[in-house]
């Protein structure tokens, strides 16, 4: 799927670009929130703080922090979409004044940003997804993102209505409902995506301010061979593995061996081989789960 560029909106001209509005809590968005708090609350961790992810248009401090403190959220990260960005991957939190404790904010300003982000940070127990876009985006972005919450967590979609603008979230509501419909015997023949997505929703709440579905399992998140060794080292450190080798491009004769590009001595063009390390105790289980789940061909547990 082509990443989509996220055309953040326009602030009216008569407002400050700085001045964020401070949040009035609706009735609505209270109430999307309520059988989260009463999930949190019942679940095993006994009502342990949860790690929340806010995806915002812009900083929006007063609304996050107001989900954030609502949710009782022991971190809060908050993904806010720029147009621009200058290429640093975070910003510093203390410029953000109006979020609580130590907020961290990143900005991102397309799906594959948001998408590298998430999977920087984690899974998270509570994501809320406050994007004002298209009906069909606030779907889209259910289904690439609900990954990123961990099994039992919940993942939130504001509907713009409850923030004044005009209502979003049908279209979420109807490709949530065909997945699951679909892998309970309803009418239709699932794609692999769909299918994919209607296993990871454990149940669907439609609510007069938004949608939350809770998500069951905990899914592996993909990443083309570029954004792993920064994305890794965010999270491990430096000792997450090293570079065995590098065989730098060049133009040489080729031939076809197993249906694989190769020069005259046998070696693949352009490749990086690298060594990665793995906790079998803490991950055996997961790896294992894996290889069973690619192509006999590519990997066997």
């Amino acid at each position: 799927m082509c990443p989509h560029r996220l055309q953040p909106k326009a602030a009216p001209q008569s407002a400050a670009p700085s001045c964020v509005p401070a949040v009035t809590p609706s009735a609505e968005l209270a109430g999307v929130l309520e059988p989260v708090l009463q999930g949190l609350g019942d679940g095993d961790d006994g009502g342990a703080q949860p790690r929340v992810a806010v995806l915002v248009d812009g900083p929006q401090s007063h609304l996050s922090s107001y989900l954030a403190l609502t949710l009782g959220a022991r971190e809060l990260i908050v993904c806010t979409m720029q147009a621009e960005w200058d290429g640093q991957s975070e910003v510093d939190p203390v410029e953000h004044s109006g979020l609580i404790g130590h907020a961290r904010v990143v900005p991102f300003t397309n799906q594959v940003d948001l998408h590298q982000a998430l999977a920087t940070h984690g899974r998270f127990d509570v994501l809320v997804d406050v994007l004002t876009h298209s009906a069909r985006m606030r779907a889209m972005s259910a289904q690439l993102f609900i990954g990123a919450v961990r099994d039992g967590g919940y993942y939130i979609a504001i509907d713009g209505a409850v923030l004044g603008e005009r209502p979003d979230t049908a279209e979420l509501i109807t490709s949530a409902s065909r997945s699951l419909a679909g892998l309970h015997g309803g009418e239709g023949t699932l794609s692999g995506d769909e299918q994919a997505y209607g296993e990871q929703v454990a149940s669907l709440t439609i609510l007069d301010g938004g949608i939350v579905l809770r998500k069951r399992g905990d899914g592996f998140v993909k990443l083309r061979y570029t954004e792993t060794p920064p994305i890794l080292s965010a999270r491990y450190g430096e000792s997450w593995g090293r570079s065995l080798e590098t065989t730098p491009a060049r133009v040489t004769p080729l031939e076809v061996i197993d249906g694989r590009k190769k020069d005259c001595e046998g070696r693949e063009l352009g490749v990086t081989n690298r060594d990665y390390v793995f906790d079998f105790e803490r991950d055996g289980d997961q790896l294992d789960e894996l290889l069973d789940s690619l192509d006999e061909k590519w990997g066997e547990s």
